[in-house]
């Protein structure tokens, strides 16, 4: 069954926006109560350090607030960032955000790739995915509500527990969000659905390595992001997103620091490369 869910990043751009953080935030808190009463089945934050923009850095305080904030509508990351937390930390946090949301919470973690945001937080790069593997197994057991230890490369500790325990019966889903091929085994391999920003080639390869490990794929989870607008007509679509969906590329493309205005000519030129796309998808190819 395909359900919709809605990405926020909680991006406000000097360059484009006109409102002060405070009211920015009020303003998409008026979204998420939308969101929650329009049958959206999730709604996704995602995660990002140091960005001019203001891009959501604190995504677990983000995801209480919204959990308190609504009453139907799940509350998910697409993803966190592992590397940048202690893992028993995490599993406070998500534990007490499934308790308040009565269950409604999701988890997409990553590993993270901006060198900028493991130079400021002094976490080797080398360490991404080990550090986040020991986590998965920290917060899988941390939810069981009972005392452990636990002995890795990256975090050592006797006698935690975790409390309170989740409303989720084995704790908040999981889903793992890599797109390499070896990525894509781990997260079948580790049991976990599967937070995917490509396409469907990449979902293809999740689905056969669960299969190759006797798994049932729609036993699990797959979340998969697109952009979409909707108006009146595509000329209109175009006319209200291009700036900011320019902004987004552009950023991306310096390094996650800054953007510069982007001209209207450039805009313009940029919707070239759809009318190709477009005459296909009207011949019905």
């Amino acid at each position: 069954m395909v359900k919709f869910g809605y990405v926020m990043g909680f991006r406000n751009p000097r360059e484009l926006s006109k409102l002060a953080d405070a009211d920015f935030y009020a303003a998409m808190f008026e979204q998420i109560e939308y969101l929650d009463q329009t049958g959206f089945d999730t709604i996704w934050t995602t995660e990002h350090h140091f960005v001019d923009d203001g891009y959501l850095s604190s995504v677990m305080p983000m995801m209480a607030a919204m959990a308190a904030r609504t009453k139907r509508v799940k509350v998910g990351s697409f993803v966190l960032l592992g590397p940048f937390y202690h893992p028993l930390r995490l599993a406070e946090d998500a534990a007490l955000i499934d308790v308040i949301s009565n269950g409604r919470l999701r988890l997409g973690i990553g590993v993270g790739y901006r060198r900028e945001e493991f130079d400021i937080f002094q976490i080797s790069r080398k360490e991404r995915v080990g550090r986040t593997l020991e986590a998965i197994e920290i917060l899988k057991r941390a939810w069981t509500g009972e005392r452990f230890d636990f002995e890795g490369k990256h975090f050592n500790f006797k006698n935690a527990r975790v409390l309170p325990k989740p409303i989720s019966p084995k704790g908040p889903e999981l889903l793992w969000g890599g797109m390499n091929p070896e990525s894509i085994k781990r997260s079948a391999t580790l049991d976990l659905g599967f937070a995917c920003n490509l396409g469907s080639g990449e979902i293809r390869k999740y689905q056969e390595a669960l299969r190759k490990l006797g798994k049932d794929p729609a036993a699990y989870s797959v979340v998969n992001t697109r952009q979409v607008y909707v108006a009146d007509s595509e000329d209109q679509a175009w006319d209200e997103i291009a700036p900011g969906l320019m902004y987004q590329m552009e950023l991306t493309g310096s390094g996650w620091t800054r953007a510069v205005s982007t001209p209207p000519a450039v805009i313009a030129r940029t919707r070239e490369p759809f009318e190709g796309a477009r005459s296909l998808v009207r011949r019905g190819a």
